[in-house]
């Protein structure tokens, strides 16, 4: 079984000591450079355009998201993916972060490093047990859907490639989606995926806030 696999099973066991020992496994996971991607994604309210992750960025925050999956994942259980996300995002949000930067994203994304080392122990004990590797292999995933069991459905936030890691956080942690995570670090954009006048505004972000900027060519 796939290392990361089992971490997550015994960190879900009902055996108390298996449990502490797979959030041992993983107290150090946080404490590596990650980079959270950050989009110019807009949305219309009140005939007003809300940049809504740009936003979280000035109030010092993240913005979770929703979990999509595309119809690949499910083969010949295509009929299930409508309920999986329905039941996932009903009670849980996600966010994924980056070990390294990444041309491999759509345009008009930007990466935002953080240094979580300087978390307090609070948020360190929130995120940690939630922090974890995404796998690109459906058959160590095993994925199979059970509704009366959460631990399959968690898993399918963890489907991504090497390198990419999600937080997954129940709703009842978030304020508007958001998560309070004042340790911006430094910003990246590569010119090749945001326009001259996204690069202009992430300058102006910049300045306000005081993130230093830097940019970013390739994988």
């Amino acid at each position: 079984m796939n290392k990361y696999i089992k971490n997550f099973y015994d960190l879900h066991s009902l055996d108390k000591v298996t449990s502490y020992k797979a959030i041992l496994e993983k107290k150090d996971w946080l404490f590596q450079k990650l980079y959270i991607p950050y989009t110019f994604d807009k949305k219309e309210e009140n005939g007003k355009e809300l940049y809504e992750e740009l936003y979280a960025l000035m109030d010092q925050a993240v913005l979770f998201k929703k979990l999509e999956l595309d119809d690949e994942i499910f083969e010949e259980h295509l009929d299930k993916k409508d309920k999986i996300l329905e039941n996932f995002n009903k009670d849980f949000s996600l966010l994924y972060l980056y070990s390294h930067l990444t041309n491999k994203v759509k345009k008009g994304t930007f990466f935002v490093e953080y240094d979580f080392t300087k978390m307090s122990d609070k948020m360190y004990k929130e995120l940690v047990a939630n922090f974890f590797p995404c796998i690109s292999s459906l058959k160590d995933l095993d994925l199979f859907y059970d509704e009366n069991n959460i631990i399959d459905l968690l898993k399918f936030a963890m489907y991504g490639e090497e390198g990419k890691w999600v937080l997954i956080l129940s709703k009842n942690a978030l304020l508007n989606d958001r998560y309070y995570l004042p340790f911006a670090k430094k910003i990246y954009f590569n010119s090749s995926l945001i326009t001259k006048d996204q690069e202009e505004g992430l300058k102006e972000i910049s300045q306000r806030c005081s993130i230093p900027i830097g940019e970013y060519y390739g994988d």
